[in-house]
C-alpha cells in the first residue's frame, strides 16, 4: 500500500507553491504596483471619497439618485487614471492565476477523492 504524504510534507508542498508565485514576476509587478499607487494621495483620496459615498449610498437605502450619479463620476474620473488602470490589470490577470491555480488543485484532490478506494 502507497504511504499518503504527511502534513509536514504537504505543507513543505504549499510553502514551495506559495514562495513560487510570490517569486513570479507578475505578483512582483502586482506589488509594485500596489506600493505606488498607495503612494498616490490623488488615487487614495479618490477611492476613500468613493467609499464613503458608497456607504451614503446604502445608508439611503439605495434612494438618493444623486448620490448613485455622483459615484458613478467618481469612479469614472478613477479609472481614467492611468496608474489606477495599470493596478486594475496586474490585479486581475494575478487574481486569473491564482484562480486557475486553487481550480487544479480542487479538480486534482475531487479527482483523488472520488477514486479513493478503501482496500479489504
Amino acid at each position: 500500500m502507497e504511504k499518503l504524504a504527511s502534513n509536514e510534507e504537504v505543507l513543505e508542498e504549499v510553502e514551495k507553491l506559495v514562495k513560487s508565485i510570490k517569486e513570479s514576476d507578475k505578483y512582483r509587478e502586482y506589488i509594485s504596483i500596489r506600493d505606488e499607487l498607495k503612494q498616490d494621495d490623488e488615487i487614495i483620496k479618490k477611492i476613500s471619497l468613493i467609499k464613503k459615498l458608497q456607504q451614503d449610498y446604502v445608508k439611503s437605502a439605495y434612494l438618493d439618485k444623486a448620490l448613485e450619479e455622483k459615484i458613478a463620476l467618481e469612479k469614472e474620473a478613477l479609472q481614467k487614471n492611468t496608474l489606477y488602470q495599470k493596478y486594475l490589470l496586474s490585479f486581475k490577470s494575478l487574481n486569473n492565476d491564482l484562480i486557475m491555480i486553487k481550480e487544479g488543485l480542487n479538480l486534482v484532490f475531487t479527482d483523488l477523492l472520488n477514486n479513493f478506494k478503501i482496500d479489504k
